[in-house]
């Protein structure tokens, strides 16, 4: 997992020439006019997905973890919370769905919680097992992009 300002990005300059095109998009201030429910090719194997939605409770949160693809999470607007710990402490409750590239995990206690706010970036790896969306304090409103790089 790599936590940092959208710009320190070109720090992580050559981990992949995906993950390079990634932050590129990103720092290029493209992701500020997305549209939710919006899906963004960025080159062959990146493409970013925008959403908004409402954050949500910590006990109504599920793990979650790919294998295909590296998350690479950009809050818009609004704050909220991500756990992060290492899925071979969870318990699966969704088997994971190659189709879809996601298995799901029951919520528990641990871990690191990492706060996203406007021009904060979360990159979540494989071994990255994530729980976002959570609320920090009250639900709010919050507009997100996640930039979505295959890992192959």
């Amino acid at each position: 997992m790599i936590v940092d300002r959208i710009e320190m990005a070109a720090q992580y300059r050559g981990l992949s020439a995906r993950l390079d095109a990634a932050f590129e998009w990103l720092g290029s201030g493209a992701a500020s006019t997305c549209a939710p429910s919006r899906r963004y090719e960025i080159v062959e194997g990146v493409f970013a997905n925008c959403s908004e939605y409402q954050t949500k409770r910590t006990e109504d949160g599920r793990f979650e973890t790919h294998r295909k693809y590296i998350d690479i999470q950009l809050l818009l607007e609004g704050r909220e919370l991500i756990d992060v710990t290492d899925p071979r402490d969870l318990e699966p409750i969704i088997a994971y769905d190659a189709e879809k590239d996601i298995a799901f995990y029951r919520r528990k206690e641990g871990g690191h919680r990492v706060v996203l706010s406007p021009g904060i970036m979360a990159v979540l790896f494989p071994q990255d097992a994530h729980m976002p969306s959570v609320a920090v304090g009250r639900p709010e409103t919050v507009r997100k992009v996640v930039v979505k790089v295959a890992v192959a």
